[in-house]
């Protein structure tokens, strides 16, 4: 939900009924997920205030929240027709139309934002995604690191960044940012082992090298080649799997342990 942008009209009488008692009101139900007393309070809101933008907006929102995604995008759009220069429906309106995979116009839901207000990391984000799901990926790398020029420590475009980067080849910079994927919110911590980490330097050979799985299954079977290519090296491969695919790995021929 967005702050309360506006004070209402000068002159306009304040009861207990007045519009920003009802959005106060809505906003504090959605707070505590009650959101058909939210959406009611907004509409009651919105019979007084019919030109409210931001009210437009804020139910906009609630309705994507509950998955009314045509009342949603009729708020959004309404907001839009009252207030054109307003980022925020631009900005929902996109994300909505991308959920529904209505890509281009998703597309011009972004750029209109960004015409409102180009210095919001999360529309450049938000672009460079919808960019990515068409195929468009040079332009889609370009949007992350606009993204970054704003908020150099934004973490969804550090993170895509690095993903786009291997999805298109460039392991270099892919491969060299991958360690980014520790930092990100919730993510699961690297394990704390006594030996130091190999990251390609020095010869491996005559020593041994762990190496472990770290995601799923489909990571694991898929990677596990590169066992071969550490044992060219000289090295003796221990090969640390889920359990469950033990039976699949354990016949592994250039693992020397697992």
């Amino acid at each position: 939900m967005f702050k309360w942008l506006k004070p209402a009209r000068p002159g306009r009488a304040h009861g207990p009924d007045s519009v920003r008692m009802l959005a106060e009101r809505a906003e504090q139900c959605a707070a505590q997920d009650r959101l058909d007393e939210a959406i009611e309070a907004y509409g009651e809101a919105l019979s007084l205030r019919p030109d409210y933008a931001e009210l437009h907006a804020n139910l906009g929102a609630l309705h994507r929240r509950k998955g009314n995604s045509g009342p949603a995008e009729a708020c959004y759009r309404e907001a839009i027709r009252l207030r054109p220069d307003f980022h925020v429906p631009h900005f929902n309106l996109g994300n909505l139309l991308r959920e529904q995979r209505r890509l281009a116009e998703a597309e011009a839901g972004y750029r209109a934002a960004l015409a409102c207000k180009p210095d919001v990391a999360a529309i450049h984000h938000n672009l460079g995604e919808v960019l990515r799901d068409q195929g468009r990926f040079g332009e889609a790398m370009a949007c992350y690191k606009r993204a970054l020029l704003v908020a150099p420590e934004y973490q969804p475009s550090r993170w895509h960044r690095t993903l786009l980067a291997l999805l298109t080849g460039d392991f270099r910079q892919g491969l060299a940012e991958y360690g980014y994927r520790w930092k990100l919110a919730g993510a699961e911590q690297p394990r704390d082992f006594v030996q130091p980490l190999w990251l390609g330097d020095g010869d491996p050979s005559g020593r041994t090298i762990l190496l472990h799985a770290e995601k799923g299954f489909g990571d694991t079977i898929q990677f596990v080649r590169y066992v071969d290519r550490v044992a060219a090296l000289g090295a003796r491969v221990v090969l640390e799997v889920p359990a469950p695919l033990m039976p699949l790995m354990a016949s592994y021929p250039a693992a020397a342990q697992w």
